[in-house]
């Protein structure tokens, strides 16, 4: 999969009130090129660079110029349908409760380029069926969230809020933990 196709998955969003901050952290790809035949496209799309800082880095960089109420964090490897954006906040309830809550999504997993060849996750459809309820022991959701790691970045929107209530990534773990 290649930048663009990500990119157009967010210019193709029914929710149009959005702003993409794409940032380069060192990428020796096209990455810069196509980046900026979008921000030349659509000023909603935001470019910054950075030299190798790390993933966690680039996310609260991105985080901490957003403007929204809302944050969609996208991989260059990712896809979004086109109503993931507006469904997701439309399930907020326009109220002072919703700044700390996450809405999670389903997400279909793919290994390679051919879209065919899609695992399925989500309430319907498992490949692997994680739950967790408050009546599980902490020990049984430390075990779940650490081993099985049941979530997927870019299934979420998270409230801009959150990370400012709680905090930013650990910049110093490394990708995947």
């Amino acid at each position: 999969m290649i930048l663009s196709e990500t990119l157009n998955c967010i210019l193709n969003q029914s929710f149009t009130n959005w702003e993409c901050i794409i940032i380069n952290d060192g990428s020796t790809d096209s990455t810069e090129l196509v980046a900026q035949l979008y921000c030349k496209k659509d000023p909603r799309f935001i470019y910054i660079e950075t030299i190798n800082s790390g993933l966690s880095s680039s996310r609260n960089t991105a985080i901490k110029i957003s403007r929204g109420l809302f944050i969609q964090f996208l991989d260059a490897d990712d896809l979004l349908e086109d109503k993931k954006i507006e469904n997701c906040v439309d399930f907020y309830v326009p109220s002072s409760d919703f700044q700390n809550n996450i809405v999670y999504t389903s997400m279909r997993y793919f290994e390679d380029e051919r879209l065919e060849n899609l695992k399925i996750m989500g309430r319907d459809h498992f490949i692997a069926h994680v739950e967790m309820t408050s009546n599980d022991s902490l020990e049984s959701q430390n075990e779940v969230i650490l081993n099985r790691n049941p979530f997927v970045i870019s299934a979420s929107l998270y409230p801009k809020k959150v990370f400012n209530d709680i905090g930013y990534f650990d910049e110093t773990l490394t990708q995947n933990y």
